[in-house]
């Protein structure tokens, strides 16, 4: 189960850095939006966002200790990335907000920031939701052969970034008053929405292929690396019961504890089984099983 090109391990001093540095731009951006005028239209921050902040955060946390333990070292790095995302499309609109001051036709430099803030969301958005099927107990896809899938991952993530970047039209669709895109190609109006439907049907295809990983591990797996596919699924089944559970009209005490059941369901889902006791375990059976499989083949030859 080893792989030469994963991660190299992270050292505690730089994750703590790192994950500092993360908070404090997604914190310096959540102050930014709530101490600015908000522009006609938009809608305000509330106690669930902070909540939704802090959780996607602790995804990076959960994803530096992986790193730290060298326990599937490459979810722990996109949960990583994921989380600087995260605190960057934070980070990013309340720059936007900052610059724009309430006033509609906010100056271009707020309208790039809105545009940057809304390509980061994407890519983290899709990195949570597709990394730990495609990567969890090990890390590594379920074998060479999948490589492709990481690719159709990239590309349609590329494409859909930049059909948000180059569509033409308002910058954000739900708040007219920031604006034109000024990036917008005017003079190719079908490019961006060419780029979206193959950004969305990569995307797609990834998806299920990651529901298709999902399936051939608990067919092939055994013992301990069954049993943490087992915590995984519970926690995806936490997760999708929240998110299909309609709040609309509900208190915000039941969303926010809805976003807390959401998160850590999955949290719970990824970081135990791995970091522990049934961790220890997975890696030392796949040890033996290296070992085997080194003296059989030494046995043949």
């Amino acid at each position: 189960m080893s792989d030469r090109h994963a991660p190299a391990p992270l050292r505690p001093a730089t994750a703590v850095v790192a994950l500092a540095a993360m908070a404090a731009a997604a914190a310096a951006g959540f102050w930014l939006s709530l101490t600015t005028p908000e522009l006609p239209g938009t809608e305000s921050l509330t106690l669930e966002d902070a909540v939704d902040a802090a959780a996607l955060v602790l995804f990076g946390v959960l994803g530096a200790v992986l790193l730290v333990r060298r326990r599937a070292t490459r979810l722990g790095a996109a949960l990583m990335l994921m989380a600087c995302l995260v605190c960057l499309t934070y980070l990013f609109g309340g720059l936007a907000d900052a610059l724009a001051d309430g006033r509609v036709n906010p100056p271009v430099a707020a309208r790039l920031l809105n545009l940057a803030g809304q390509s980061t969301f994407i890519v983290a958005f899709f990195l949570l939701a597709l990394s730990p099927m495609l990567l969890f107990p090990t890390g590594l896809l379920p074998s060479r052969r999948w490589r492709p899938v990481a690719w159709a991952a990239a590309g349609g993530l590329a494409a859909s970034v930049l059909s948000v970047l180059l569509k033409s039209g308002p910058v954000d669709e739900d708040t007219p008053a920031w604006g034109d895109n000024p990036l917008g190609l005017d003079a190719m109006p079908g490019l961006a929405d060419v780029l979206e439907v193959v950004g969305l049907s990569l995307l797609a295809v990834t998806v299920l292929a990651g529901v298709a990983a999902f399936v051939t591990r608990w067919v092939r797996y055994r013992g301990p690396r069954r049993r943490q596919m087992a915590w995984f699924s519970l926690g995806v089944v936490v997760q999708v019961g929240g998110l299909a559970t309609d709040t609309s009209g509900k208190s915000l005490l039941l969303e926010v504890l809805l976003a807390l059941t959401i998160f850590s369901g999955l949290l719970w889902g990824i970081g135990w089984p791995l970091l522990g006791p049934l961790g220890d375990r997975a890696e030392e059976a796949d040890r033996l099983t290296v070992a085997r499989s080194e003296v059989e083949g030494g046995v043949h030859a």
